[in-house]
């Protein structure tokens, strides 16, 4: 398997000791009114979660409601399969294995323009 695989199918980087991974704010699923947004009511809890499994997470929707209004919102979540094509994901810097190590490739060979990486300080 080659090392540049299809970016649109590529979910994490591990080429060396930085690993990086897509992640997916559900607050953005919402405010694009993604028609594949689901949810159903447990006991008196509701959650939701992506009917094609982009984010495999169900949320407590009250939950969610009460994080977003605070600064920083709810967050995000990992992407665990293929973004769909109206997804808006990004590209985070999980952790690195060696605190000194940096990147071996340029970010841009690796991910879109589209998909900023974000660095968690």
């Amino acid at each position: 398997m080659s090392l540049l695989l299809e970016l649109s199918d590529e979910l994490e980087c591990s080429e060396c000791g930085v690993m990086c991974e897509k992640i997916v704010y559900p607050a953005n699923c919402f405010d694009s009114g993604c028609k594949y947004i689901y949810s159903y009511d447990e006991g008196e809890t509701t959650y939701f979660g992506c009917l094609y499994k982009v984010f495999a997470v169900e949320i407590d929707l009250a939950g969610f409601r009460r994080l977003e209004k605070r600064k920083g919102g709810f967050g995000a979540v990992k992407v665990v399969r293929a973004p769909l094509s109206h997804c808006r994901v990004s590209v985070e810097k999980a952790y690195n294995k060696d605190q000194d190590q940096e990147c071996r490739r340029a970010t841009a060979e690796r991910f879109s323009r589209e998909e900023p990486v974000k660095n968690r300080s």
